[in-house]
């Protein structure tokens, strides 16, 4: 999977922003302008200490299927699931894509609790004496 990342930051014909302004940063002649934020160790786009995922839907999923959908992760919810992933790595809108995955998740759906009370007793219905 780094591998895949370490290819997409290099490749020239992405229309990224971040990834556009980063080689930008690179090729200037004068250092001056840098931010402290952003970083490139060995090929690998790094902000705030954290892996740069280009976007590529299918390499978010696979990222966040392993700490969610994986026996050791066990499905966590939303919070837990989005603090595994950004541990790691780190891409715009991060949250709401994992919100949207985990509540799409059909395991998840299908083993949420009922946060409701129980409903009452089913009376049959009493139909009024029409004589």
């Amino acid at each position: 999977m780094l591998r895949e990342i370490c290819q997409g930051n290099q490749k020239g014909d992405q229309e990224e922003p971040v990834v556009k302004a980063a080689r930008e940063l690179r090729q200037a002649s004068s250092k001056i302008v840098c931010s402290a934020e952003w970083s490139e160790d060995d090929r690998v786009l790094r902000f705030r200490g954290k892996i740069y995922v280009l976007w590529n839907l299918n390499l978010q999923r696979r990222i966040v299927s392993l700490c969610h959908d994986t026996k050791v992760a066990g499905h966590p919810g939303h919070w837990k699931t989005l603090e595994l992933v950004s541990r790691n790595y780190w891409w715009p809108q991060m949250s709401r894509y994992i919100r949207q995955y985990v509540s799409t998740c059909d395991l998840c759906l299908r083993t949420k609790p009922m946060r409701q009370a129980p409903v009452g007793e089913l009376h049959p219905l009493q139909i009024p004496d029409s004589r």
